[in-house]
């Protein structure tokens, strides 16, 4: 190294001076100048130079490691680009390639980006937000019909739902109404109350069941009684007790019958349905009848009756005839109180009064 031949040319250089010899310190100042490109001119230039260089081979010698370093960054930072690049051209790669294939990379990256602009305005266009994305490929490609006949679908099932839930409602109000519940307490409540209500009804319904069963009972024993009652009516309609004051009364009717809960009258020509008679002759009837069956029942016992003006809507020949049959059953010792607002009519009664003994009948005017 340059150091060691100074060191040697100094060595030299005291040498030959001790020895006298200018040829070889000539050859020593020779050299000193091709090597340091200046003129020897004594030994302190000599050793300072020698300093200098010593000093400049210290630095040198940093500088080299600190080159060393370097290459050794830089092998590593090549080794590390290849194997990016690598990877993304999926090859190895000179390092003469490098520049153009990143700028291949960089143009396919740009392309990259308008396909992805491209994408998100198409996506903007169907009108889905990114939180709905998938992150995972289906299978199935988009179509805009399909989604809105899922989208009518979807709110169908919606509104079924609402429906279902309104009638959830609805049906916990009226259950609120039967068991007079709070409408705001929770299902699980409400259920308990509807089955302590429903055990309430059951009771009731067996208690109304057993009234039904005893009233059925009591209806059979009714139906029972009123059939005997009706078989003896009928057999009193047409007995003679009863047949006689009305042939005597209304001077027509010779007959009568129980049609279920019609009565029926009748002459020799024709059958009647009393309701189908004038009031008069509903009022003749009523009246044969009441002394019939009272004389059926009876027998020779008498009672009384209370008339409330029941002959004002017959003619005046009938009026004559019944107030006569009256005369007939008060000759009996029947009691008969007679209620009128007729003139007519308590003529007659004066007038069949003078048959009867002093005290047997009398008249009030109120």
């Amino acid at each position: 190294s340059l150091v060691s031949s100074l060191v040697y040319i100094k060595k030299l250089y005291n040498f030959s001076k001790q020895a006298g010899q200018s040829e070889e310190l000539n050859k020593i100042k020779k050299e000193f100048k091709n090597r340091i490109g200046r003129q020897l001119t004594d030994i302190a230039l000599l050793e300072s130079t020698l300093n200098e260089q010593r000093e400049s081979n210290s630095k040198s010698s940093a500088i080299e490691e600190q080159i060393d370093g370097l290459n050794k960054g830089l092998r590593e930072l090549r080794f590390s680009i290849n194997q990016k690049i690598a990877s993304f051209i999926e090859k190895e790669a000179s390092e003469q390639d490098w520049d153009t294939i990143l700028k291949d990379l960089k143009q396919n990256n740009r392309s990259l980006r308008d396909q992805i602009d491209e994408e998100r305005q198409e996506l903007y266009k169907l009108g889905v937000s990114e939180t709905d994305y998938l992150s995972e490929d289906i299978g199935i490609r988009y179509s805009q019909q399909e989604y809105e006949k899922t989208q009518l679908e979807l709110e169908h099932i919606l509104g079924e739902i609402k429906n279902q839930e309104d009638k959830i409602q609805k049906l916990k109000y009226r259950i609120c109404e039967k068991t007079k519940a709070d409408p705001s307490i929770s299902w699980e409540e409400l259920i308990e109350n509807l089955r302590q209500k429903r055990q309430e009804v059951q009771n009731e319904l067996r208690e109304v069941t057993a009234s039904i069963v005893a009233g059925f009972s009591v209806h059979k024993v009714i139906s029972k009684l009123r059939e005997e009652e009706d078989a003896k009516i009928q057999e009193g309609l047409q007995s003679e007790v009863v047949l006689s004051p009305l042939k005597d009364i209304t001077q027509r009717y010779n007959r009568l019958a129980l049609d279920n809960d019609r009565l029926i009258v009748s002459d020799q020509y024709d059958n009647f349905g009393i309701r189908d008679l004038s009031t008069g002759a509903i009022e003749q009837v009523m009246l044969a009848l009441r002394i019939g069956f009272t004389s059926k029942l009876l027998r020779e016992d008498a009672l009384f009756l209370i008339l409330d003006d029941a002959f004002q809507h017959s003619d005046w020949q009938k009026r004559e005839i019944l107030i006569n049959k009256l005369a007939d059953i008060a000759k009996k010792g029947w009691q008969i109180i007679y209620l009128t607002m007729d003139d007519h009519i308590k003529g007659l009664f004066d007038k069949f009064s003078k048959e009867f003994e002093a005290g047997k009948y009398n008249s009030f005017e109120l």
